[in-house]
């Protein structure tokens, strides 16, 4: 008596073949069992029989060929586990403790698409080449453009700066020349003022000093003070022209200057006029107020380009 494998076995060793096997040894038997059942007699048995083996081989068959499927995705090709595994739904996963297959590498996906392409690995290593080439090339411009860009917007910058100190050194001297003029101009103003002082002064000595008419002053101390009332005027004028010379002094010392002046004349002039006249010498008595009048114009010129200085 020949004993069979197991279907299982049988479908594994065959490689898809032992479901036909197994279907004809069970038809056989099935074949055998239906004959029993007729040589007995009992056709409603044969009946059942027939059906319940066919409907069993047919889930056989499917149960088979889904373990086939599933043992083919989970082992290779000698049976051994495999570090794939498949679940219910047809899902392949890397089994734990294994390493999962290589990527494909870049050089593989070039090899492909050069295969793909038609052009031999050369061609396309030069092509890459190429390619390479013009981006560093691309690379190159953008970077000349963005340094020479920046260099452009140094030069612009330091323009701007050069420009900008010129404009304030040149404004700077400007201010300089307008503020040198404005003293001239003061300074030239003032200077008549003081040069009238000066002249009044000699006339009204040489009027006190030349009279040679009856006696005109109630005592020689009143002589001597008209004598040196215009000598003191004609001092201080003449040092103040002189010293006009030195700006920054008569700037400093201008206004005192002039208040002195005026105070001296002004006094002396009501002296000699009130007090103890000498209205018999004409030139005298016009020179006296001269004096005073030439003191009061310097002084409110002194003060006028004062103020218009410092507002400048």
């Amino acid at each position: 008596m020949t004993t069979s494998k197991p279907d299982e076995e049988q479908d594994i060793e065959t490689g898809g073949e032992a479901p036909a096997t197994a279907v004809t040894k069970n038809d056989t038997t099935n074949s055998s069992g239906t004959v029993a059942a007729a040589a007995a007699g009992d056709n409603d048995n044969e009946t059942t029989a027939v059906a319940t083996t066919e409907g069993s081989g047919g889930d056989d068959k499917k149960k088979r060929r889904k373990k086939k499927k599933k043992q083919s995705a989970t082992s290779d090709g000698e049976g051994r586990p495999s570090a794939i595994t498949m679940d219910e739904e047809g899902t392949l996963t890397p089994a734990q403790g294994t390493t999962p297959p290589p990527m494909i590498t870049p050089q593989d996906t070039r090899t492909i698409a050069t295969i793909n392409s038609g052009l031999s690995i050369d061609q396309q290593t030069m092509m890459t080449q190429i390619t390479t080439q013009f981006k560093d090339m691309e690379k190159d411009r953008i970077v000349r453009e963005e340094i020479g860009i920046n260099q452009m917007r140094k030069d612009m910058e330091k323009d701007r700066i050069v420009r900008e100190e010129n404009r304030i050194n040149q404004m700077r001297k400007d201010m300089e020349k307008d503020r040198i003029v404005r003293e001239e101009n003061r300074i030239n103003q003032m200077r008549l003022p003081l040069v009238g002082m000066l002249v009044s002064s000699v006339v009204l000595l040489v009027a006190v000093v030349s009279w040679k008419g009856p006696p005109m002053w109630k005592s020689d101390v009143w002589r001597g003070y008209a004598i040196a009332y215009p000598c003191m005027t004609l001092v201080i004028s003449l040092l103040g022209v002189l010293k006009m010379c030195h700006k920054e002094f008569y700037l400093n010392n201008g206004k005192f200057i002039h208040v002195l002046l005026f105070l001296w004349n002004f006094v002396g002039a009501c002296l000699l006029t009130f007090l103890n006249p000498f209205t018999k010498t004409g030139n005298g008595y016009f020179a006296a107020w001269g004096t005073v009048v030439c003191a009061a114009g310097a002084l409110g010129i002194h003060d006028y380009l004062g103020c218009n200085n410092y507002i400048g």
